[in-house]
């Protein structure tokens, strides 16, 4: 299993684009945007 995390305005569409799933988010982190992280079984 491969587990990354990273940010809205950064890879987000890269690591669904490579089916990723969202396991988490932590919203206003840094301020108007979210962390996100995504898993994905290799």
């Amino acid at each position: 299993m491969a587990m990354v995390d990273t940010f809205d305005f950064q890879a987000e569409g890269f690591y669904l684009k490579h089916n990723y799933e969202v396991i988490g988010e932590l919203k206003g982190f840094p301020k108007h945007h979210k962390r996100i992280y995504f898993s994905k079984v290799l």
